[in-house]
């Protein structure tokens, strides 16, 4: 059977208001945020930067709050335009890539004397397909 000091967990209990403002470590750094709802500049404990944020955000005016959230939502849609343009930009990179490769197993095979019907069933064209590409780079009347 388990003991209760293995089962829950341990609270401490901090009484800000006797803390005297003097931050000797991190620790010290939380609580005085905790009593001032403040932060120095020169605070460095793990975690207090995204609390530094959070208290420049709550001292902004609430205009300023409604125009920064504004700013926060065009930054998100504006991200997810530039990455969906990445995405479609290397679909299409890729496909171009192996059009140019078709094109280019279509000029060599013919070059290497192997018939149209051969060459479209290779590169799964149609044999039309395949004329049309011979004719554009001039190996075919």
């Amino acid at each position: 059977m388990e003991s209760p000091k293995e089962v829950f967990a341990e609270y401490y209990i901090i009484k800000v208001n006797k803390f005297n403002d003097v931050a000797k470590d991190s620790l010290d750094e939380w609580i005085y945020y905790f009593k001032n709802n403040k932060l120095p500049t020169t605070y460095t404990a793990p975690g207090l930067d995204s609390v530094f944020s959070k208290l420049k955000y709550d001292d902004m005016s609430p205009q300023s709050k409604i125009d920064y959230d504004a700013h926060q939502k065009e930054m998100a849609i504006s991200y997810g335009v530039i990455e969906t343009a990445k995405f479609e930009g290397i679909q299409e990179g890729e496909a171009i890539g192996a059009a140019q490769k078709t094109k280019e197993v279509v000029i060599n095979s013919h070059r290497k004397g192997i018939s149209t019907s051969i060459i479209a069933a290779i590169t799964e064209l149609s044999e039309n397909e395949v004329i049309q590409i011979l004719m554009q780079e001039g190996l075919l009347d």
